[in-house]
């Protein structure tokens, strides 16, 4: 198990003064919901907390058997592609299904897979963390402080971001010891990010609720958000990024969001401002 020990420790070409040093070998690939967090002593106290806590999961054959070798980044192909390529595949490899509505339920299917979840409480403002151990079950944190967690349509793709780095980034993280500037691939960010998109609103099943050659309005755009339990905004992009919808017809849906979001302020101050008389 790696140590922890508080002391002037040099980092590269910078000197750690005082902050929580690790030494020894790495028991565990850490990737986090940032390409550059910033923690403090208290957040790695806590990381650590959490990881000597969940030390003792049992890794599940059924994670075994589907989570094999992590896929590099193909060469020539943009994340965008090769993280919707592989939701399709681990779509169709896990069996994943819907429901009625069209929701995939990402928390069931990390319970099924023996992926372990929870809240953390950071510091910074990083989304959250995966942690593959060298042995045992894989867990996923998702940080209570970071704006998106207040909202189930961002705790889901969280979520489904962190699975893909799981599934294909945890060989990144394995000789990570410490925080001390930019380490992730910006690559394997965006590519994540197409993961859980492509994870949560299948471009097939979309294809299904679109008219073809039709303009999507307001109104149905906010009804396929609230079906599928996503934002908006990442629906809208969702949709372009698929040429499902036009990219003038997303600059005009996201102009309405933008206008919908100030209104609903300015109606807030406007009551807070009566309140008050």
């Amino acid at each position: 198990m790696a140590t922890f020990k508080v002391r002037l420790k040099p980092v590269g070409h910078f000197f750690a003064v005082g902050l929580l040093c690790v030494t020894g070998s790495c028991e565990a690939s850490v990737m986090f919901g940032a390409a550059s967090p910033t923690l403090t002593g208290s957040d790695v106290l806590k990381i650590a907390t959490h990881l000597v806590k969940s030390s003792g999961n049992k890794l599940s054959t059924k994670w075994t058997v589907l989570a094999e070798k992590p896929q590099s980044l193909y060469a020539g192909e943009s994340p965008w592609t090769d993280g919707c390529r592989l939701a399709q595949e681990w779509r169709a490899k896990a069996g994943i299904r819907h429901k009625r509505d069209g929701t995939v339920d990402v928390e069931e299917h990390l319970e099924r897979l023996g992926v372990t979840f929870g809240d953390i409480e950071l510091d910074d403002a990083t989304a959250g963390l995966a942690v593959q151990p060298a042995q045992g079950a894989p867990y996923i944190f998702v940080n209570r402080r970071n704006p998106r967690c207040e909202f189930l349509s961002g705790k889901r793709f969280i979520l489904a971001h962190k699975l893909c780095h799981l599934l294909h980034d945890r060989a990144h993280g394995r000789d990570l010891a410490m925080i001390s500037g930019p380490w992730a691939p910006r690559d394997l960010e965006k590519r994540a990010n197409a993961f859980d998109a492509a994870l949560l609103m299948p471009p097939e099943l979309l294809k299904k609720e679109l008219h073809s050659g039709d303009d999507l309005g307001y109104a149905g755009l906010l009804a396929l958000a609230k079906r599928l339990h996503v934002s908006t905004d990442a629906l809208t992009h969702h949709l372009a990024n698929c040429s499902l919808i036009s990219e003038a017809n997303r600059d005009v849906l996201l102009d309405q969001l933008v206008n919908r979001q100030d209104a609903g302020i300015g109606m807030k101050r406007t009551a807070r401002k009566h309140a008050n008389r």
